[in-house]
């Protein structure tokens, strides 16, 4: 089976196409191949000489490849279209790798990477928005010096890069989640929200953050936790189908 997997997966790997029609290709291709398989079997050939004349009857691999491009729509071969310049064949595998857990298609790096950015950017622009409210109602423009833009930017992108952690690890290609870390992240992602609340009242106000901007942050952070993960578990279960393939090495 691996064998045949990998002889499909080198003529469909380089087709320029989304994933879900290549996985459809490949699913294609590895059925018309075990059909041949058992067809030269019935024939009274042994195992290793009826794939090798089942992968003899498919074609040639680069011809295969090519068929199969004209079969995609041109808007997806020209979205798709590589950059040789930027040889993303060489680092595509390994980020994906470390950042999300194995492979990965494109369309579910941008599902994850954008709910990591309503995560880590609502909770905080809600903050934000009730504070502008306030000085418009108030009519007070505070003076925050400079060192307060450094801490908040600082907090900021521990928010981002721990929302971004937090749906990554969700997403990890496992059937359950990681409860404790996820629950970790969860808190550690909730503990920077509300700092965030408090040092900008504090430093901007001279006054303690008041129960409703607390409340309001907590209370939208947490949606957009419990909604996040949702979201990130369903990209788990979505990438389960292409593991075999994307994991198989096709070098000759």
């Amino acid at each position: 089976m691996k064998e045949l997997m990998i002889h499909v997966e080198r003529i469909v790997r380089p087709v320029r196409a989304i994933q879900s029609r290549k996985l459809r290709m490949r699913r294609e291709l590895l059925t018309h191949l075990q059909s041949a398989v058992d067809e030269e079997r019935a024939q009274g050939f042994d195992e290793p000489a009826a794939i090798k004349r089942a992968v003899e009857r498919l074609g040639d691999p680069i011809e295969l490849t090519r068929q199969l491009q004209h079969t995609v729509p041109w808007i997806q071969r020209l979205l798709l279209t590589r950059i040789p310049v930027l040889s993303v064949e060489r680092w595509e595998k390994p980020v994906a790798q470390h950042l999300y857990g194995g492979p990965i298609t494109l369309l579910h790096v941008s599902i994850l990477s954008g709910v990591a950015g309503l995560l880590g950017g609502v909770p905080s622009s809600y903050t934000a928005l009730v504070i502008i409210k306030n000085l418009m109602n108030s009519g007070y423009w505070p003076a925050y010096p400079a060192w307060f833009f450094l801490v908040i930017t600082a907090l900021s992108l521990g928010i981002a890069l721990m929302s971004l952690r937090y749906v990554l690890a969700a997403a990890a290609p496992r059937n359950r989640p990681d409860l404790p870390g996820t629950l970790r992240r969860a808190g550690t992602i909730v503990v920077l929200q509300m700092a965030f609340v408090v040092l900008t009242v504090r430093t901007g106000f001279d006054r303690p953050a008041s129960v409703a901007e607390i409340i309001g942050n907590f209370a939208v952070t947490s949606i957009f936790l419990i909604g996040s993960l949702f979201v990130a578990r369903k990209v788990a279960s979505l990438r389960r189908p292409y593991d075999e393939w994307l994991t198989l090495d096709v070098a000759r």
